[in-house]
């Protein structure tokens, strides 16, 4: 593949991330929730009694940050922990009532934030939109986890 190629799908990504994902920190925030929380609502929104384990891959975090982040929101009365009946030692989550309110309210947000942005868009091509980002997201995925990415470059002594 040719690196102009390359070099246009990370300025594109790094714009459509500046000017649409700037928003969903402030959409969260206004619900009360930091963006870390939110991700969490959303996730439990679609499917509750996911463990911590289940959560953390589906949001591709690492699952001690993500412990602090529940514990958290357990403090808060966002989501509840409970213990399974055949098995003790596994925990699943689920939201409160606060927390369902809070999801319900996030996503009513981001449904509108999408509303606008898809009304831009020929509405023949959103499930072309649909089906690339998901590629992305998909190869995104698969290369995490095949391979290390950083820079090899050493950086500069800037102490001399």
């Amino acid at each position: 593949m040719k690196t102009e190629y390359i070099r246009r799908l990370r300025s594109t990504l790094r714009m459509f991330d500046r000017t649409l994902f700037s928003g969903f920190d402030e959409t969260s925030s206004c619900c009360g929730v930091s963006t870390a929380e939110c991700h969490i609502l959303m996730e439990l929104s679609l499917e509750e009694g996911l463990s911590l384990t289940d959560l953390a891959e589906r949001l591709q975090v690492n699952p001690g940050n993500l412990s602090r982040t529940v514990e958290k929101m357990v403090q808060n009365s966002l989501i509840e922990r409970r213990t399974q009946p055949e098995n003790r030692r596994s925990i699943s989550l689920f939201l409160t009532n606060t927390g369902r309110v809070s999801a319900n309210e996030i996503n009513s947000s981001y449904d509108n934030l999408f509303k606008e942005l898809l009304s831009h868009i020929d509405e023949s091509k959103h499930e072309m939109i649909i089906e690339s980002i998901n590629l992305l997201t998909q190869a995104s995925i698969s290369s995490k986890k095949e391979n290390d990415f950083c820079c090899t470059a050493k950086k500069p002594d800037l102490e001399k």
